[in-house]
């Protein structure tokens, strides 16, 4: 049985006589272990010739870091605008002062209108 085998399954993958089939060798691999804020130890297995990140995320959803090391708390400043500061780019102060007045006399006429209705 030294033939190769071309078996299609799924995902097309050709399967062969172990007999023939190429030995290759595997980059070399270390196991860096992290240990997440809830007490969970587990390891990662990384190529050798990489410099392991710090910290990585455990499987509970929370960051895990090597121990030794702590995570740094350098979350990026916000440099979005809000809302308010986008209108305040399109819009005058006065359009804005008008607007609002216009949308509360709308207001107090809605509710005296449905006070009057009530009694």
């Amino acid at each position: 049985m030294s033939e190769i085998f071309n078996i299609e399954l799924l995902g097309d993958i050709a399967h062969r006589d172990s007999a023939t089939a190429g030995v290759s060798e595997f980059a070399a691999r270390v196991r860096v272990i992290y240990v997440c804020d809830k007490g969970h130890y587990f390891g990662i297995p990384l190529a050798a010739d990489v410099v392991p990140p710090i910290a990585w995320m455990c499987r509970c959803g929370h960051d895990a870091s090597r121990p030794g090391f702590t995570i740094p708390d350098d979350k990026p400043a916000r440099t979005g605008r809000t809302h308010y500061e986008i209108l305040r780019e399109r819009r005058t102060e006065g359009f804005l002062e008008k607007l609002l007045t216009q949308e509360l006399r709308k207001l107090r006429t809605s509710e005296k209108e449905q006070s009057s209705q009530a009694s």
